[in-house]
């Protein structure tokens, strides 16, 4: 090879080894950026419960038909339009009061999942509550660059019995 040759070679080896090293630096801030997104968008998932905001609380959901649905009782729907219409219900009740405690998460480059303990306390008119207590897994999806939930998931917590 000629020295001329050589020299290009080794520039363009350089450049080429400068940007996988810029890659390779954008790969690893890219999983706090991801959990830092995630998380966002479970808090406003979870405020806008608490609150009882319909419009945010919609806002952070599939943009798709479908969402599974799953009840403690065992009850399912699998459509945005039945979940929503689930959610406005429960919105409009006035006794209701949402409390949660985080368990986990996982966050993957499209696919987030977060475990959260639920308590839900619903007055009656006649002044008696009725609480519910349950373990909610909720999957998030990446849709064009936001994290939206796709699966809600609520799985029953017995009371603790004597024995």
């Amino acid at each position: 090879m000629e020295r001329s040759t050589i020299g290009k070679v080794a520039a363009v080896a350089a450049i080429v080894a400068g940007a996988a090293a810029g890659l390779s630096a954008a790969a690893q801030a890219s999983p706090a950026s991801d959990r830092a997104a995630f998380d966002r968008a479970l808090a406003t998932h979870i405020s806008a419960i608490k609150s009882r905001d319909i419009k945010t609380f919609e806002s952070t959901l599939t943009d798709g038909d479908t969402l599974l649905f799953l009840l403690p009782d065992g009850r399912r729907s699998d459509t945005r339009a039945a979940f929503l219409a689930a959610h406005r219900q429960l919105f409009a009740m006035p006794g209701f009061i949402f409390e949660d405690t985080p368990i986990s998460e996982y966050v993957g480059s499209s696919v987030g999942t977060a475990t959260v303990g639920v308590k839900v306390t619903m007055a009656g008119a006649d002044g008696t509550a009725t609480v519910n207590r349950s373990v909610m897994t909720l999957t998030f999806q990446r849709e064009m660059g936001d994290w939206r939930l796709v699966q809600d998931q609520h799985s029953p917590v017995a009371a603790a019995r004597p024995e």
